[in-house]
């Protein structure tokens, strides 16, 4: 295969990946597998809590993509053991390898502070061991 392909493939796959991650596939916070996202404001900064139900697989893995053109100013909260990396000022993903939120429970310590007043279009995705999405949705908040 020549470099040029390779690469190629590489951008193509990642944009694809991106374009997933952002495309609202469920309109609420609940998705089909009995995971829940939630989020709730204080000031400027939002919160976010996860929820799974029994049944649910392990979730090692956390992502907002705040959509459109207002973006957040940085991460406030992490949960222990779990942490927190960016992608620009519209995208955050929290892993971990050791803390996951087990089936049947829930972890709420995942916060942000955003930069604008104004209604928030956020993307969420959730991911097992393998950093592999297992649910994903939207969530849209009022911050003011």
């Amino acid at each position: 295969m020549k470099p040029k392909t390779i690469f190629g493939s590489s951008v193509l796959l990642w944009s694809l990946v991106i374009i997933i991650l952002l495309t609202p596939v469920v309109q609420a916070s609940y998705a089909y597998n009995g995971i829940v996202v939630s989020a709730s404001k204080e000031n400027k900064v939002v919160s976010f809590n996860i929820s799974s139900s029994s049944d649910s697989p392990a979730i090692y893995g956390f992502t907002v993509i705040i959509q459109g053109h207002k973006h957040y100013s940085e991460v406030t909260k992490s949960p222990v053991g779990w942490s927190a990396g960016t992608i620009g000022y519209q995208a955050v993903m929290w892993t971990t390898k050791s803390h996951p939120i087990q089936p049947g429970s829930g972890e709420g310590n995942f916060a942000i502070e955003v930069t604008q007043i104004g209604t928030y279009t956020i993307g969420w995705s959730v991911m097992d061991n393998t950093l592999q999405p297992v649910a994903w949705g939207t969530l849209s908040i009022n911050v003011t």
